[in-house]
């Protein structure tokens, strides 16, 4: 890609921009006629404070899943459940070759945590996308998760039962799980694709022109989009300051 012709590169912008604008229409109609009168912000200030004040060593494994799979749509970009399925611990400090699973590096060796999607939807073949962990909140719970919960049966699954049946959490699974710990410390349910509209509704607030590349960075991933793509993005940024 970074080899092609700029005419070819230019098409290709193009094209994703108008795609992503069409999307975020949609979205941005189904969020203003949402009946949730809360703030994204202030369900994740929230949250925070909960992670800061309770002693999660002491919640039992279902209390706890529910509060690190709710913290998985709160503290990072919240995406689709699917994301966080089919998904392995990876304990390296490189990204597998192997595509056929999500995954979750443990690199213990800097200590820092990157979850890697390789996911598909119906239809359509999406590039892998990699997303470091930077919330220290939700590191910390990913710590405690491993040390103190996590019971390694060979499987290596990220999200999994701890009793019987055994295995990975399935999407229903994980839904339940966001309403079940939302509930408890918010005081009212919200799902995710609650989260996801209200996300979108503060990013939409915050920075026009970040909601036309939103969709083309994420689907991407920062990292994996070739530099004449980079340079594109930040040619836009310039423009508008």
């Amino acid at each position: 890609m970074i080899d092609a012709p700029l005419s070819l590169i230019n098409r290709y912008i193009k094209y994703h921009k108008t795609q992503a604008d069409k999307v975020q229409t949609e979205k941005i109609k189904t969020f203003q006629n949402s009946e949730l009168k809360v703030e994204f912000n202030d369900l994740k200030d929230t949250l925070k404070d909960y992670l800061e004040t309770e002693n999660l060593n002491d919640l039992n494994y279902k209390d706890f899943m529910s509060v690190l799979i709710l913290s998985l749509f709160m503290l990072i970009i919240p995406a689709r459940s699917s994301n966080f399925m089919n998904m392995k611990i990876y304990t390296s400090s490189n990204i597998p070759d192997d595509v056929s699973h999500n995954y979750l590096i443990n690199d213990k060796k800097k200590k820092e945590f990157t979850f890697v999607f390789n996911n598909q939807r119906k239809n359509t073949v999406l590039p892998q996308r990699i997303l470091p962990i930077v919330d220290n909140k939700l590191k910390k719970l990913i710590n405690i998760y491993l040390n103190d919960y996590y019971k390694d049966n060979k499987t290596r699954w990220f999200l999994k039962r701890n009793s019987t049946p055994y295995g990975e959490l399935k999407n229903v699974e994980i839904q339940r799980a966001v309403i079940y710990s939302s509930e408890k410390i918010f005081g009212f349910p919200v799902n995710i694709d609650d989260i996801r509209r209200l996300y979108l509704k503060h990013i939409y607030k915050l920075d026009v022109n970040l909601l036309e590349h939103f969709e083309l960075i994420y689907l991407l991933g920062y990292k994996q989009m070739p530099i004449m793509l980079q340079k594109n993005k930040l040619m836009y940024s310039n423009q508008d300051n």
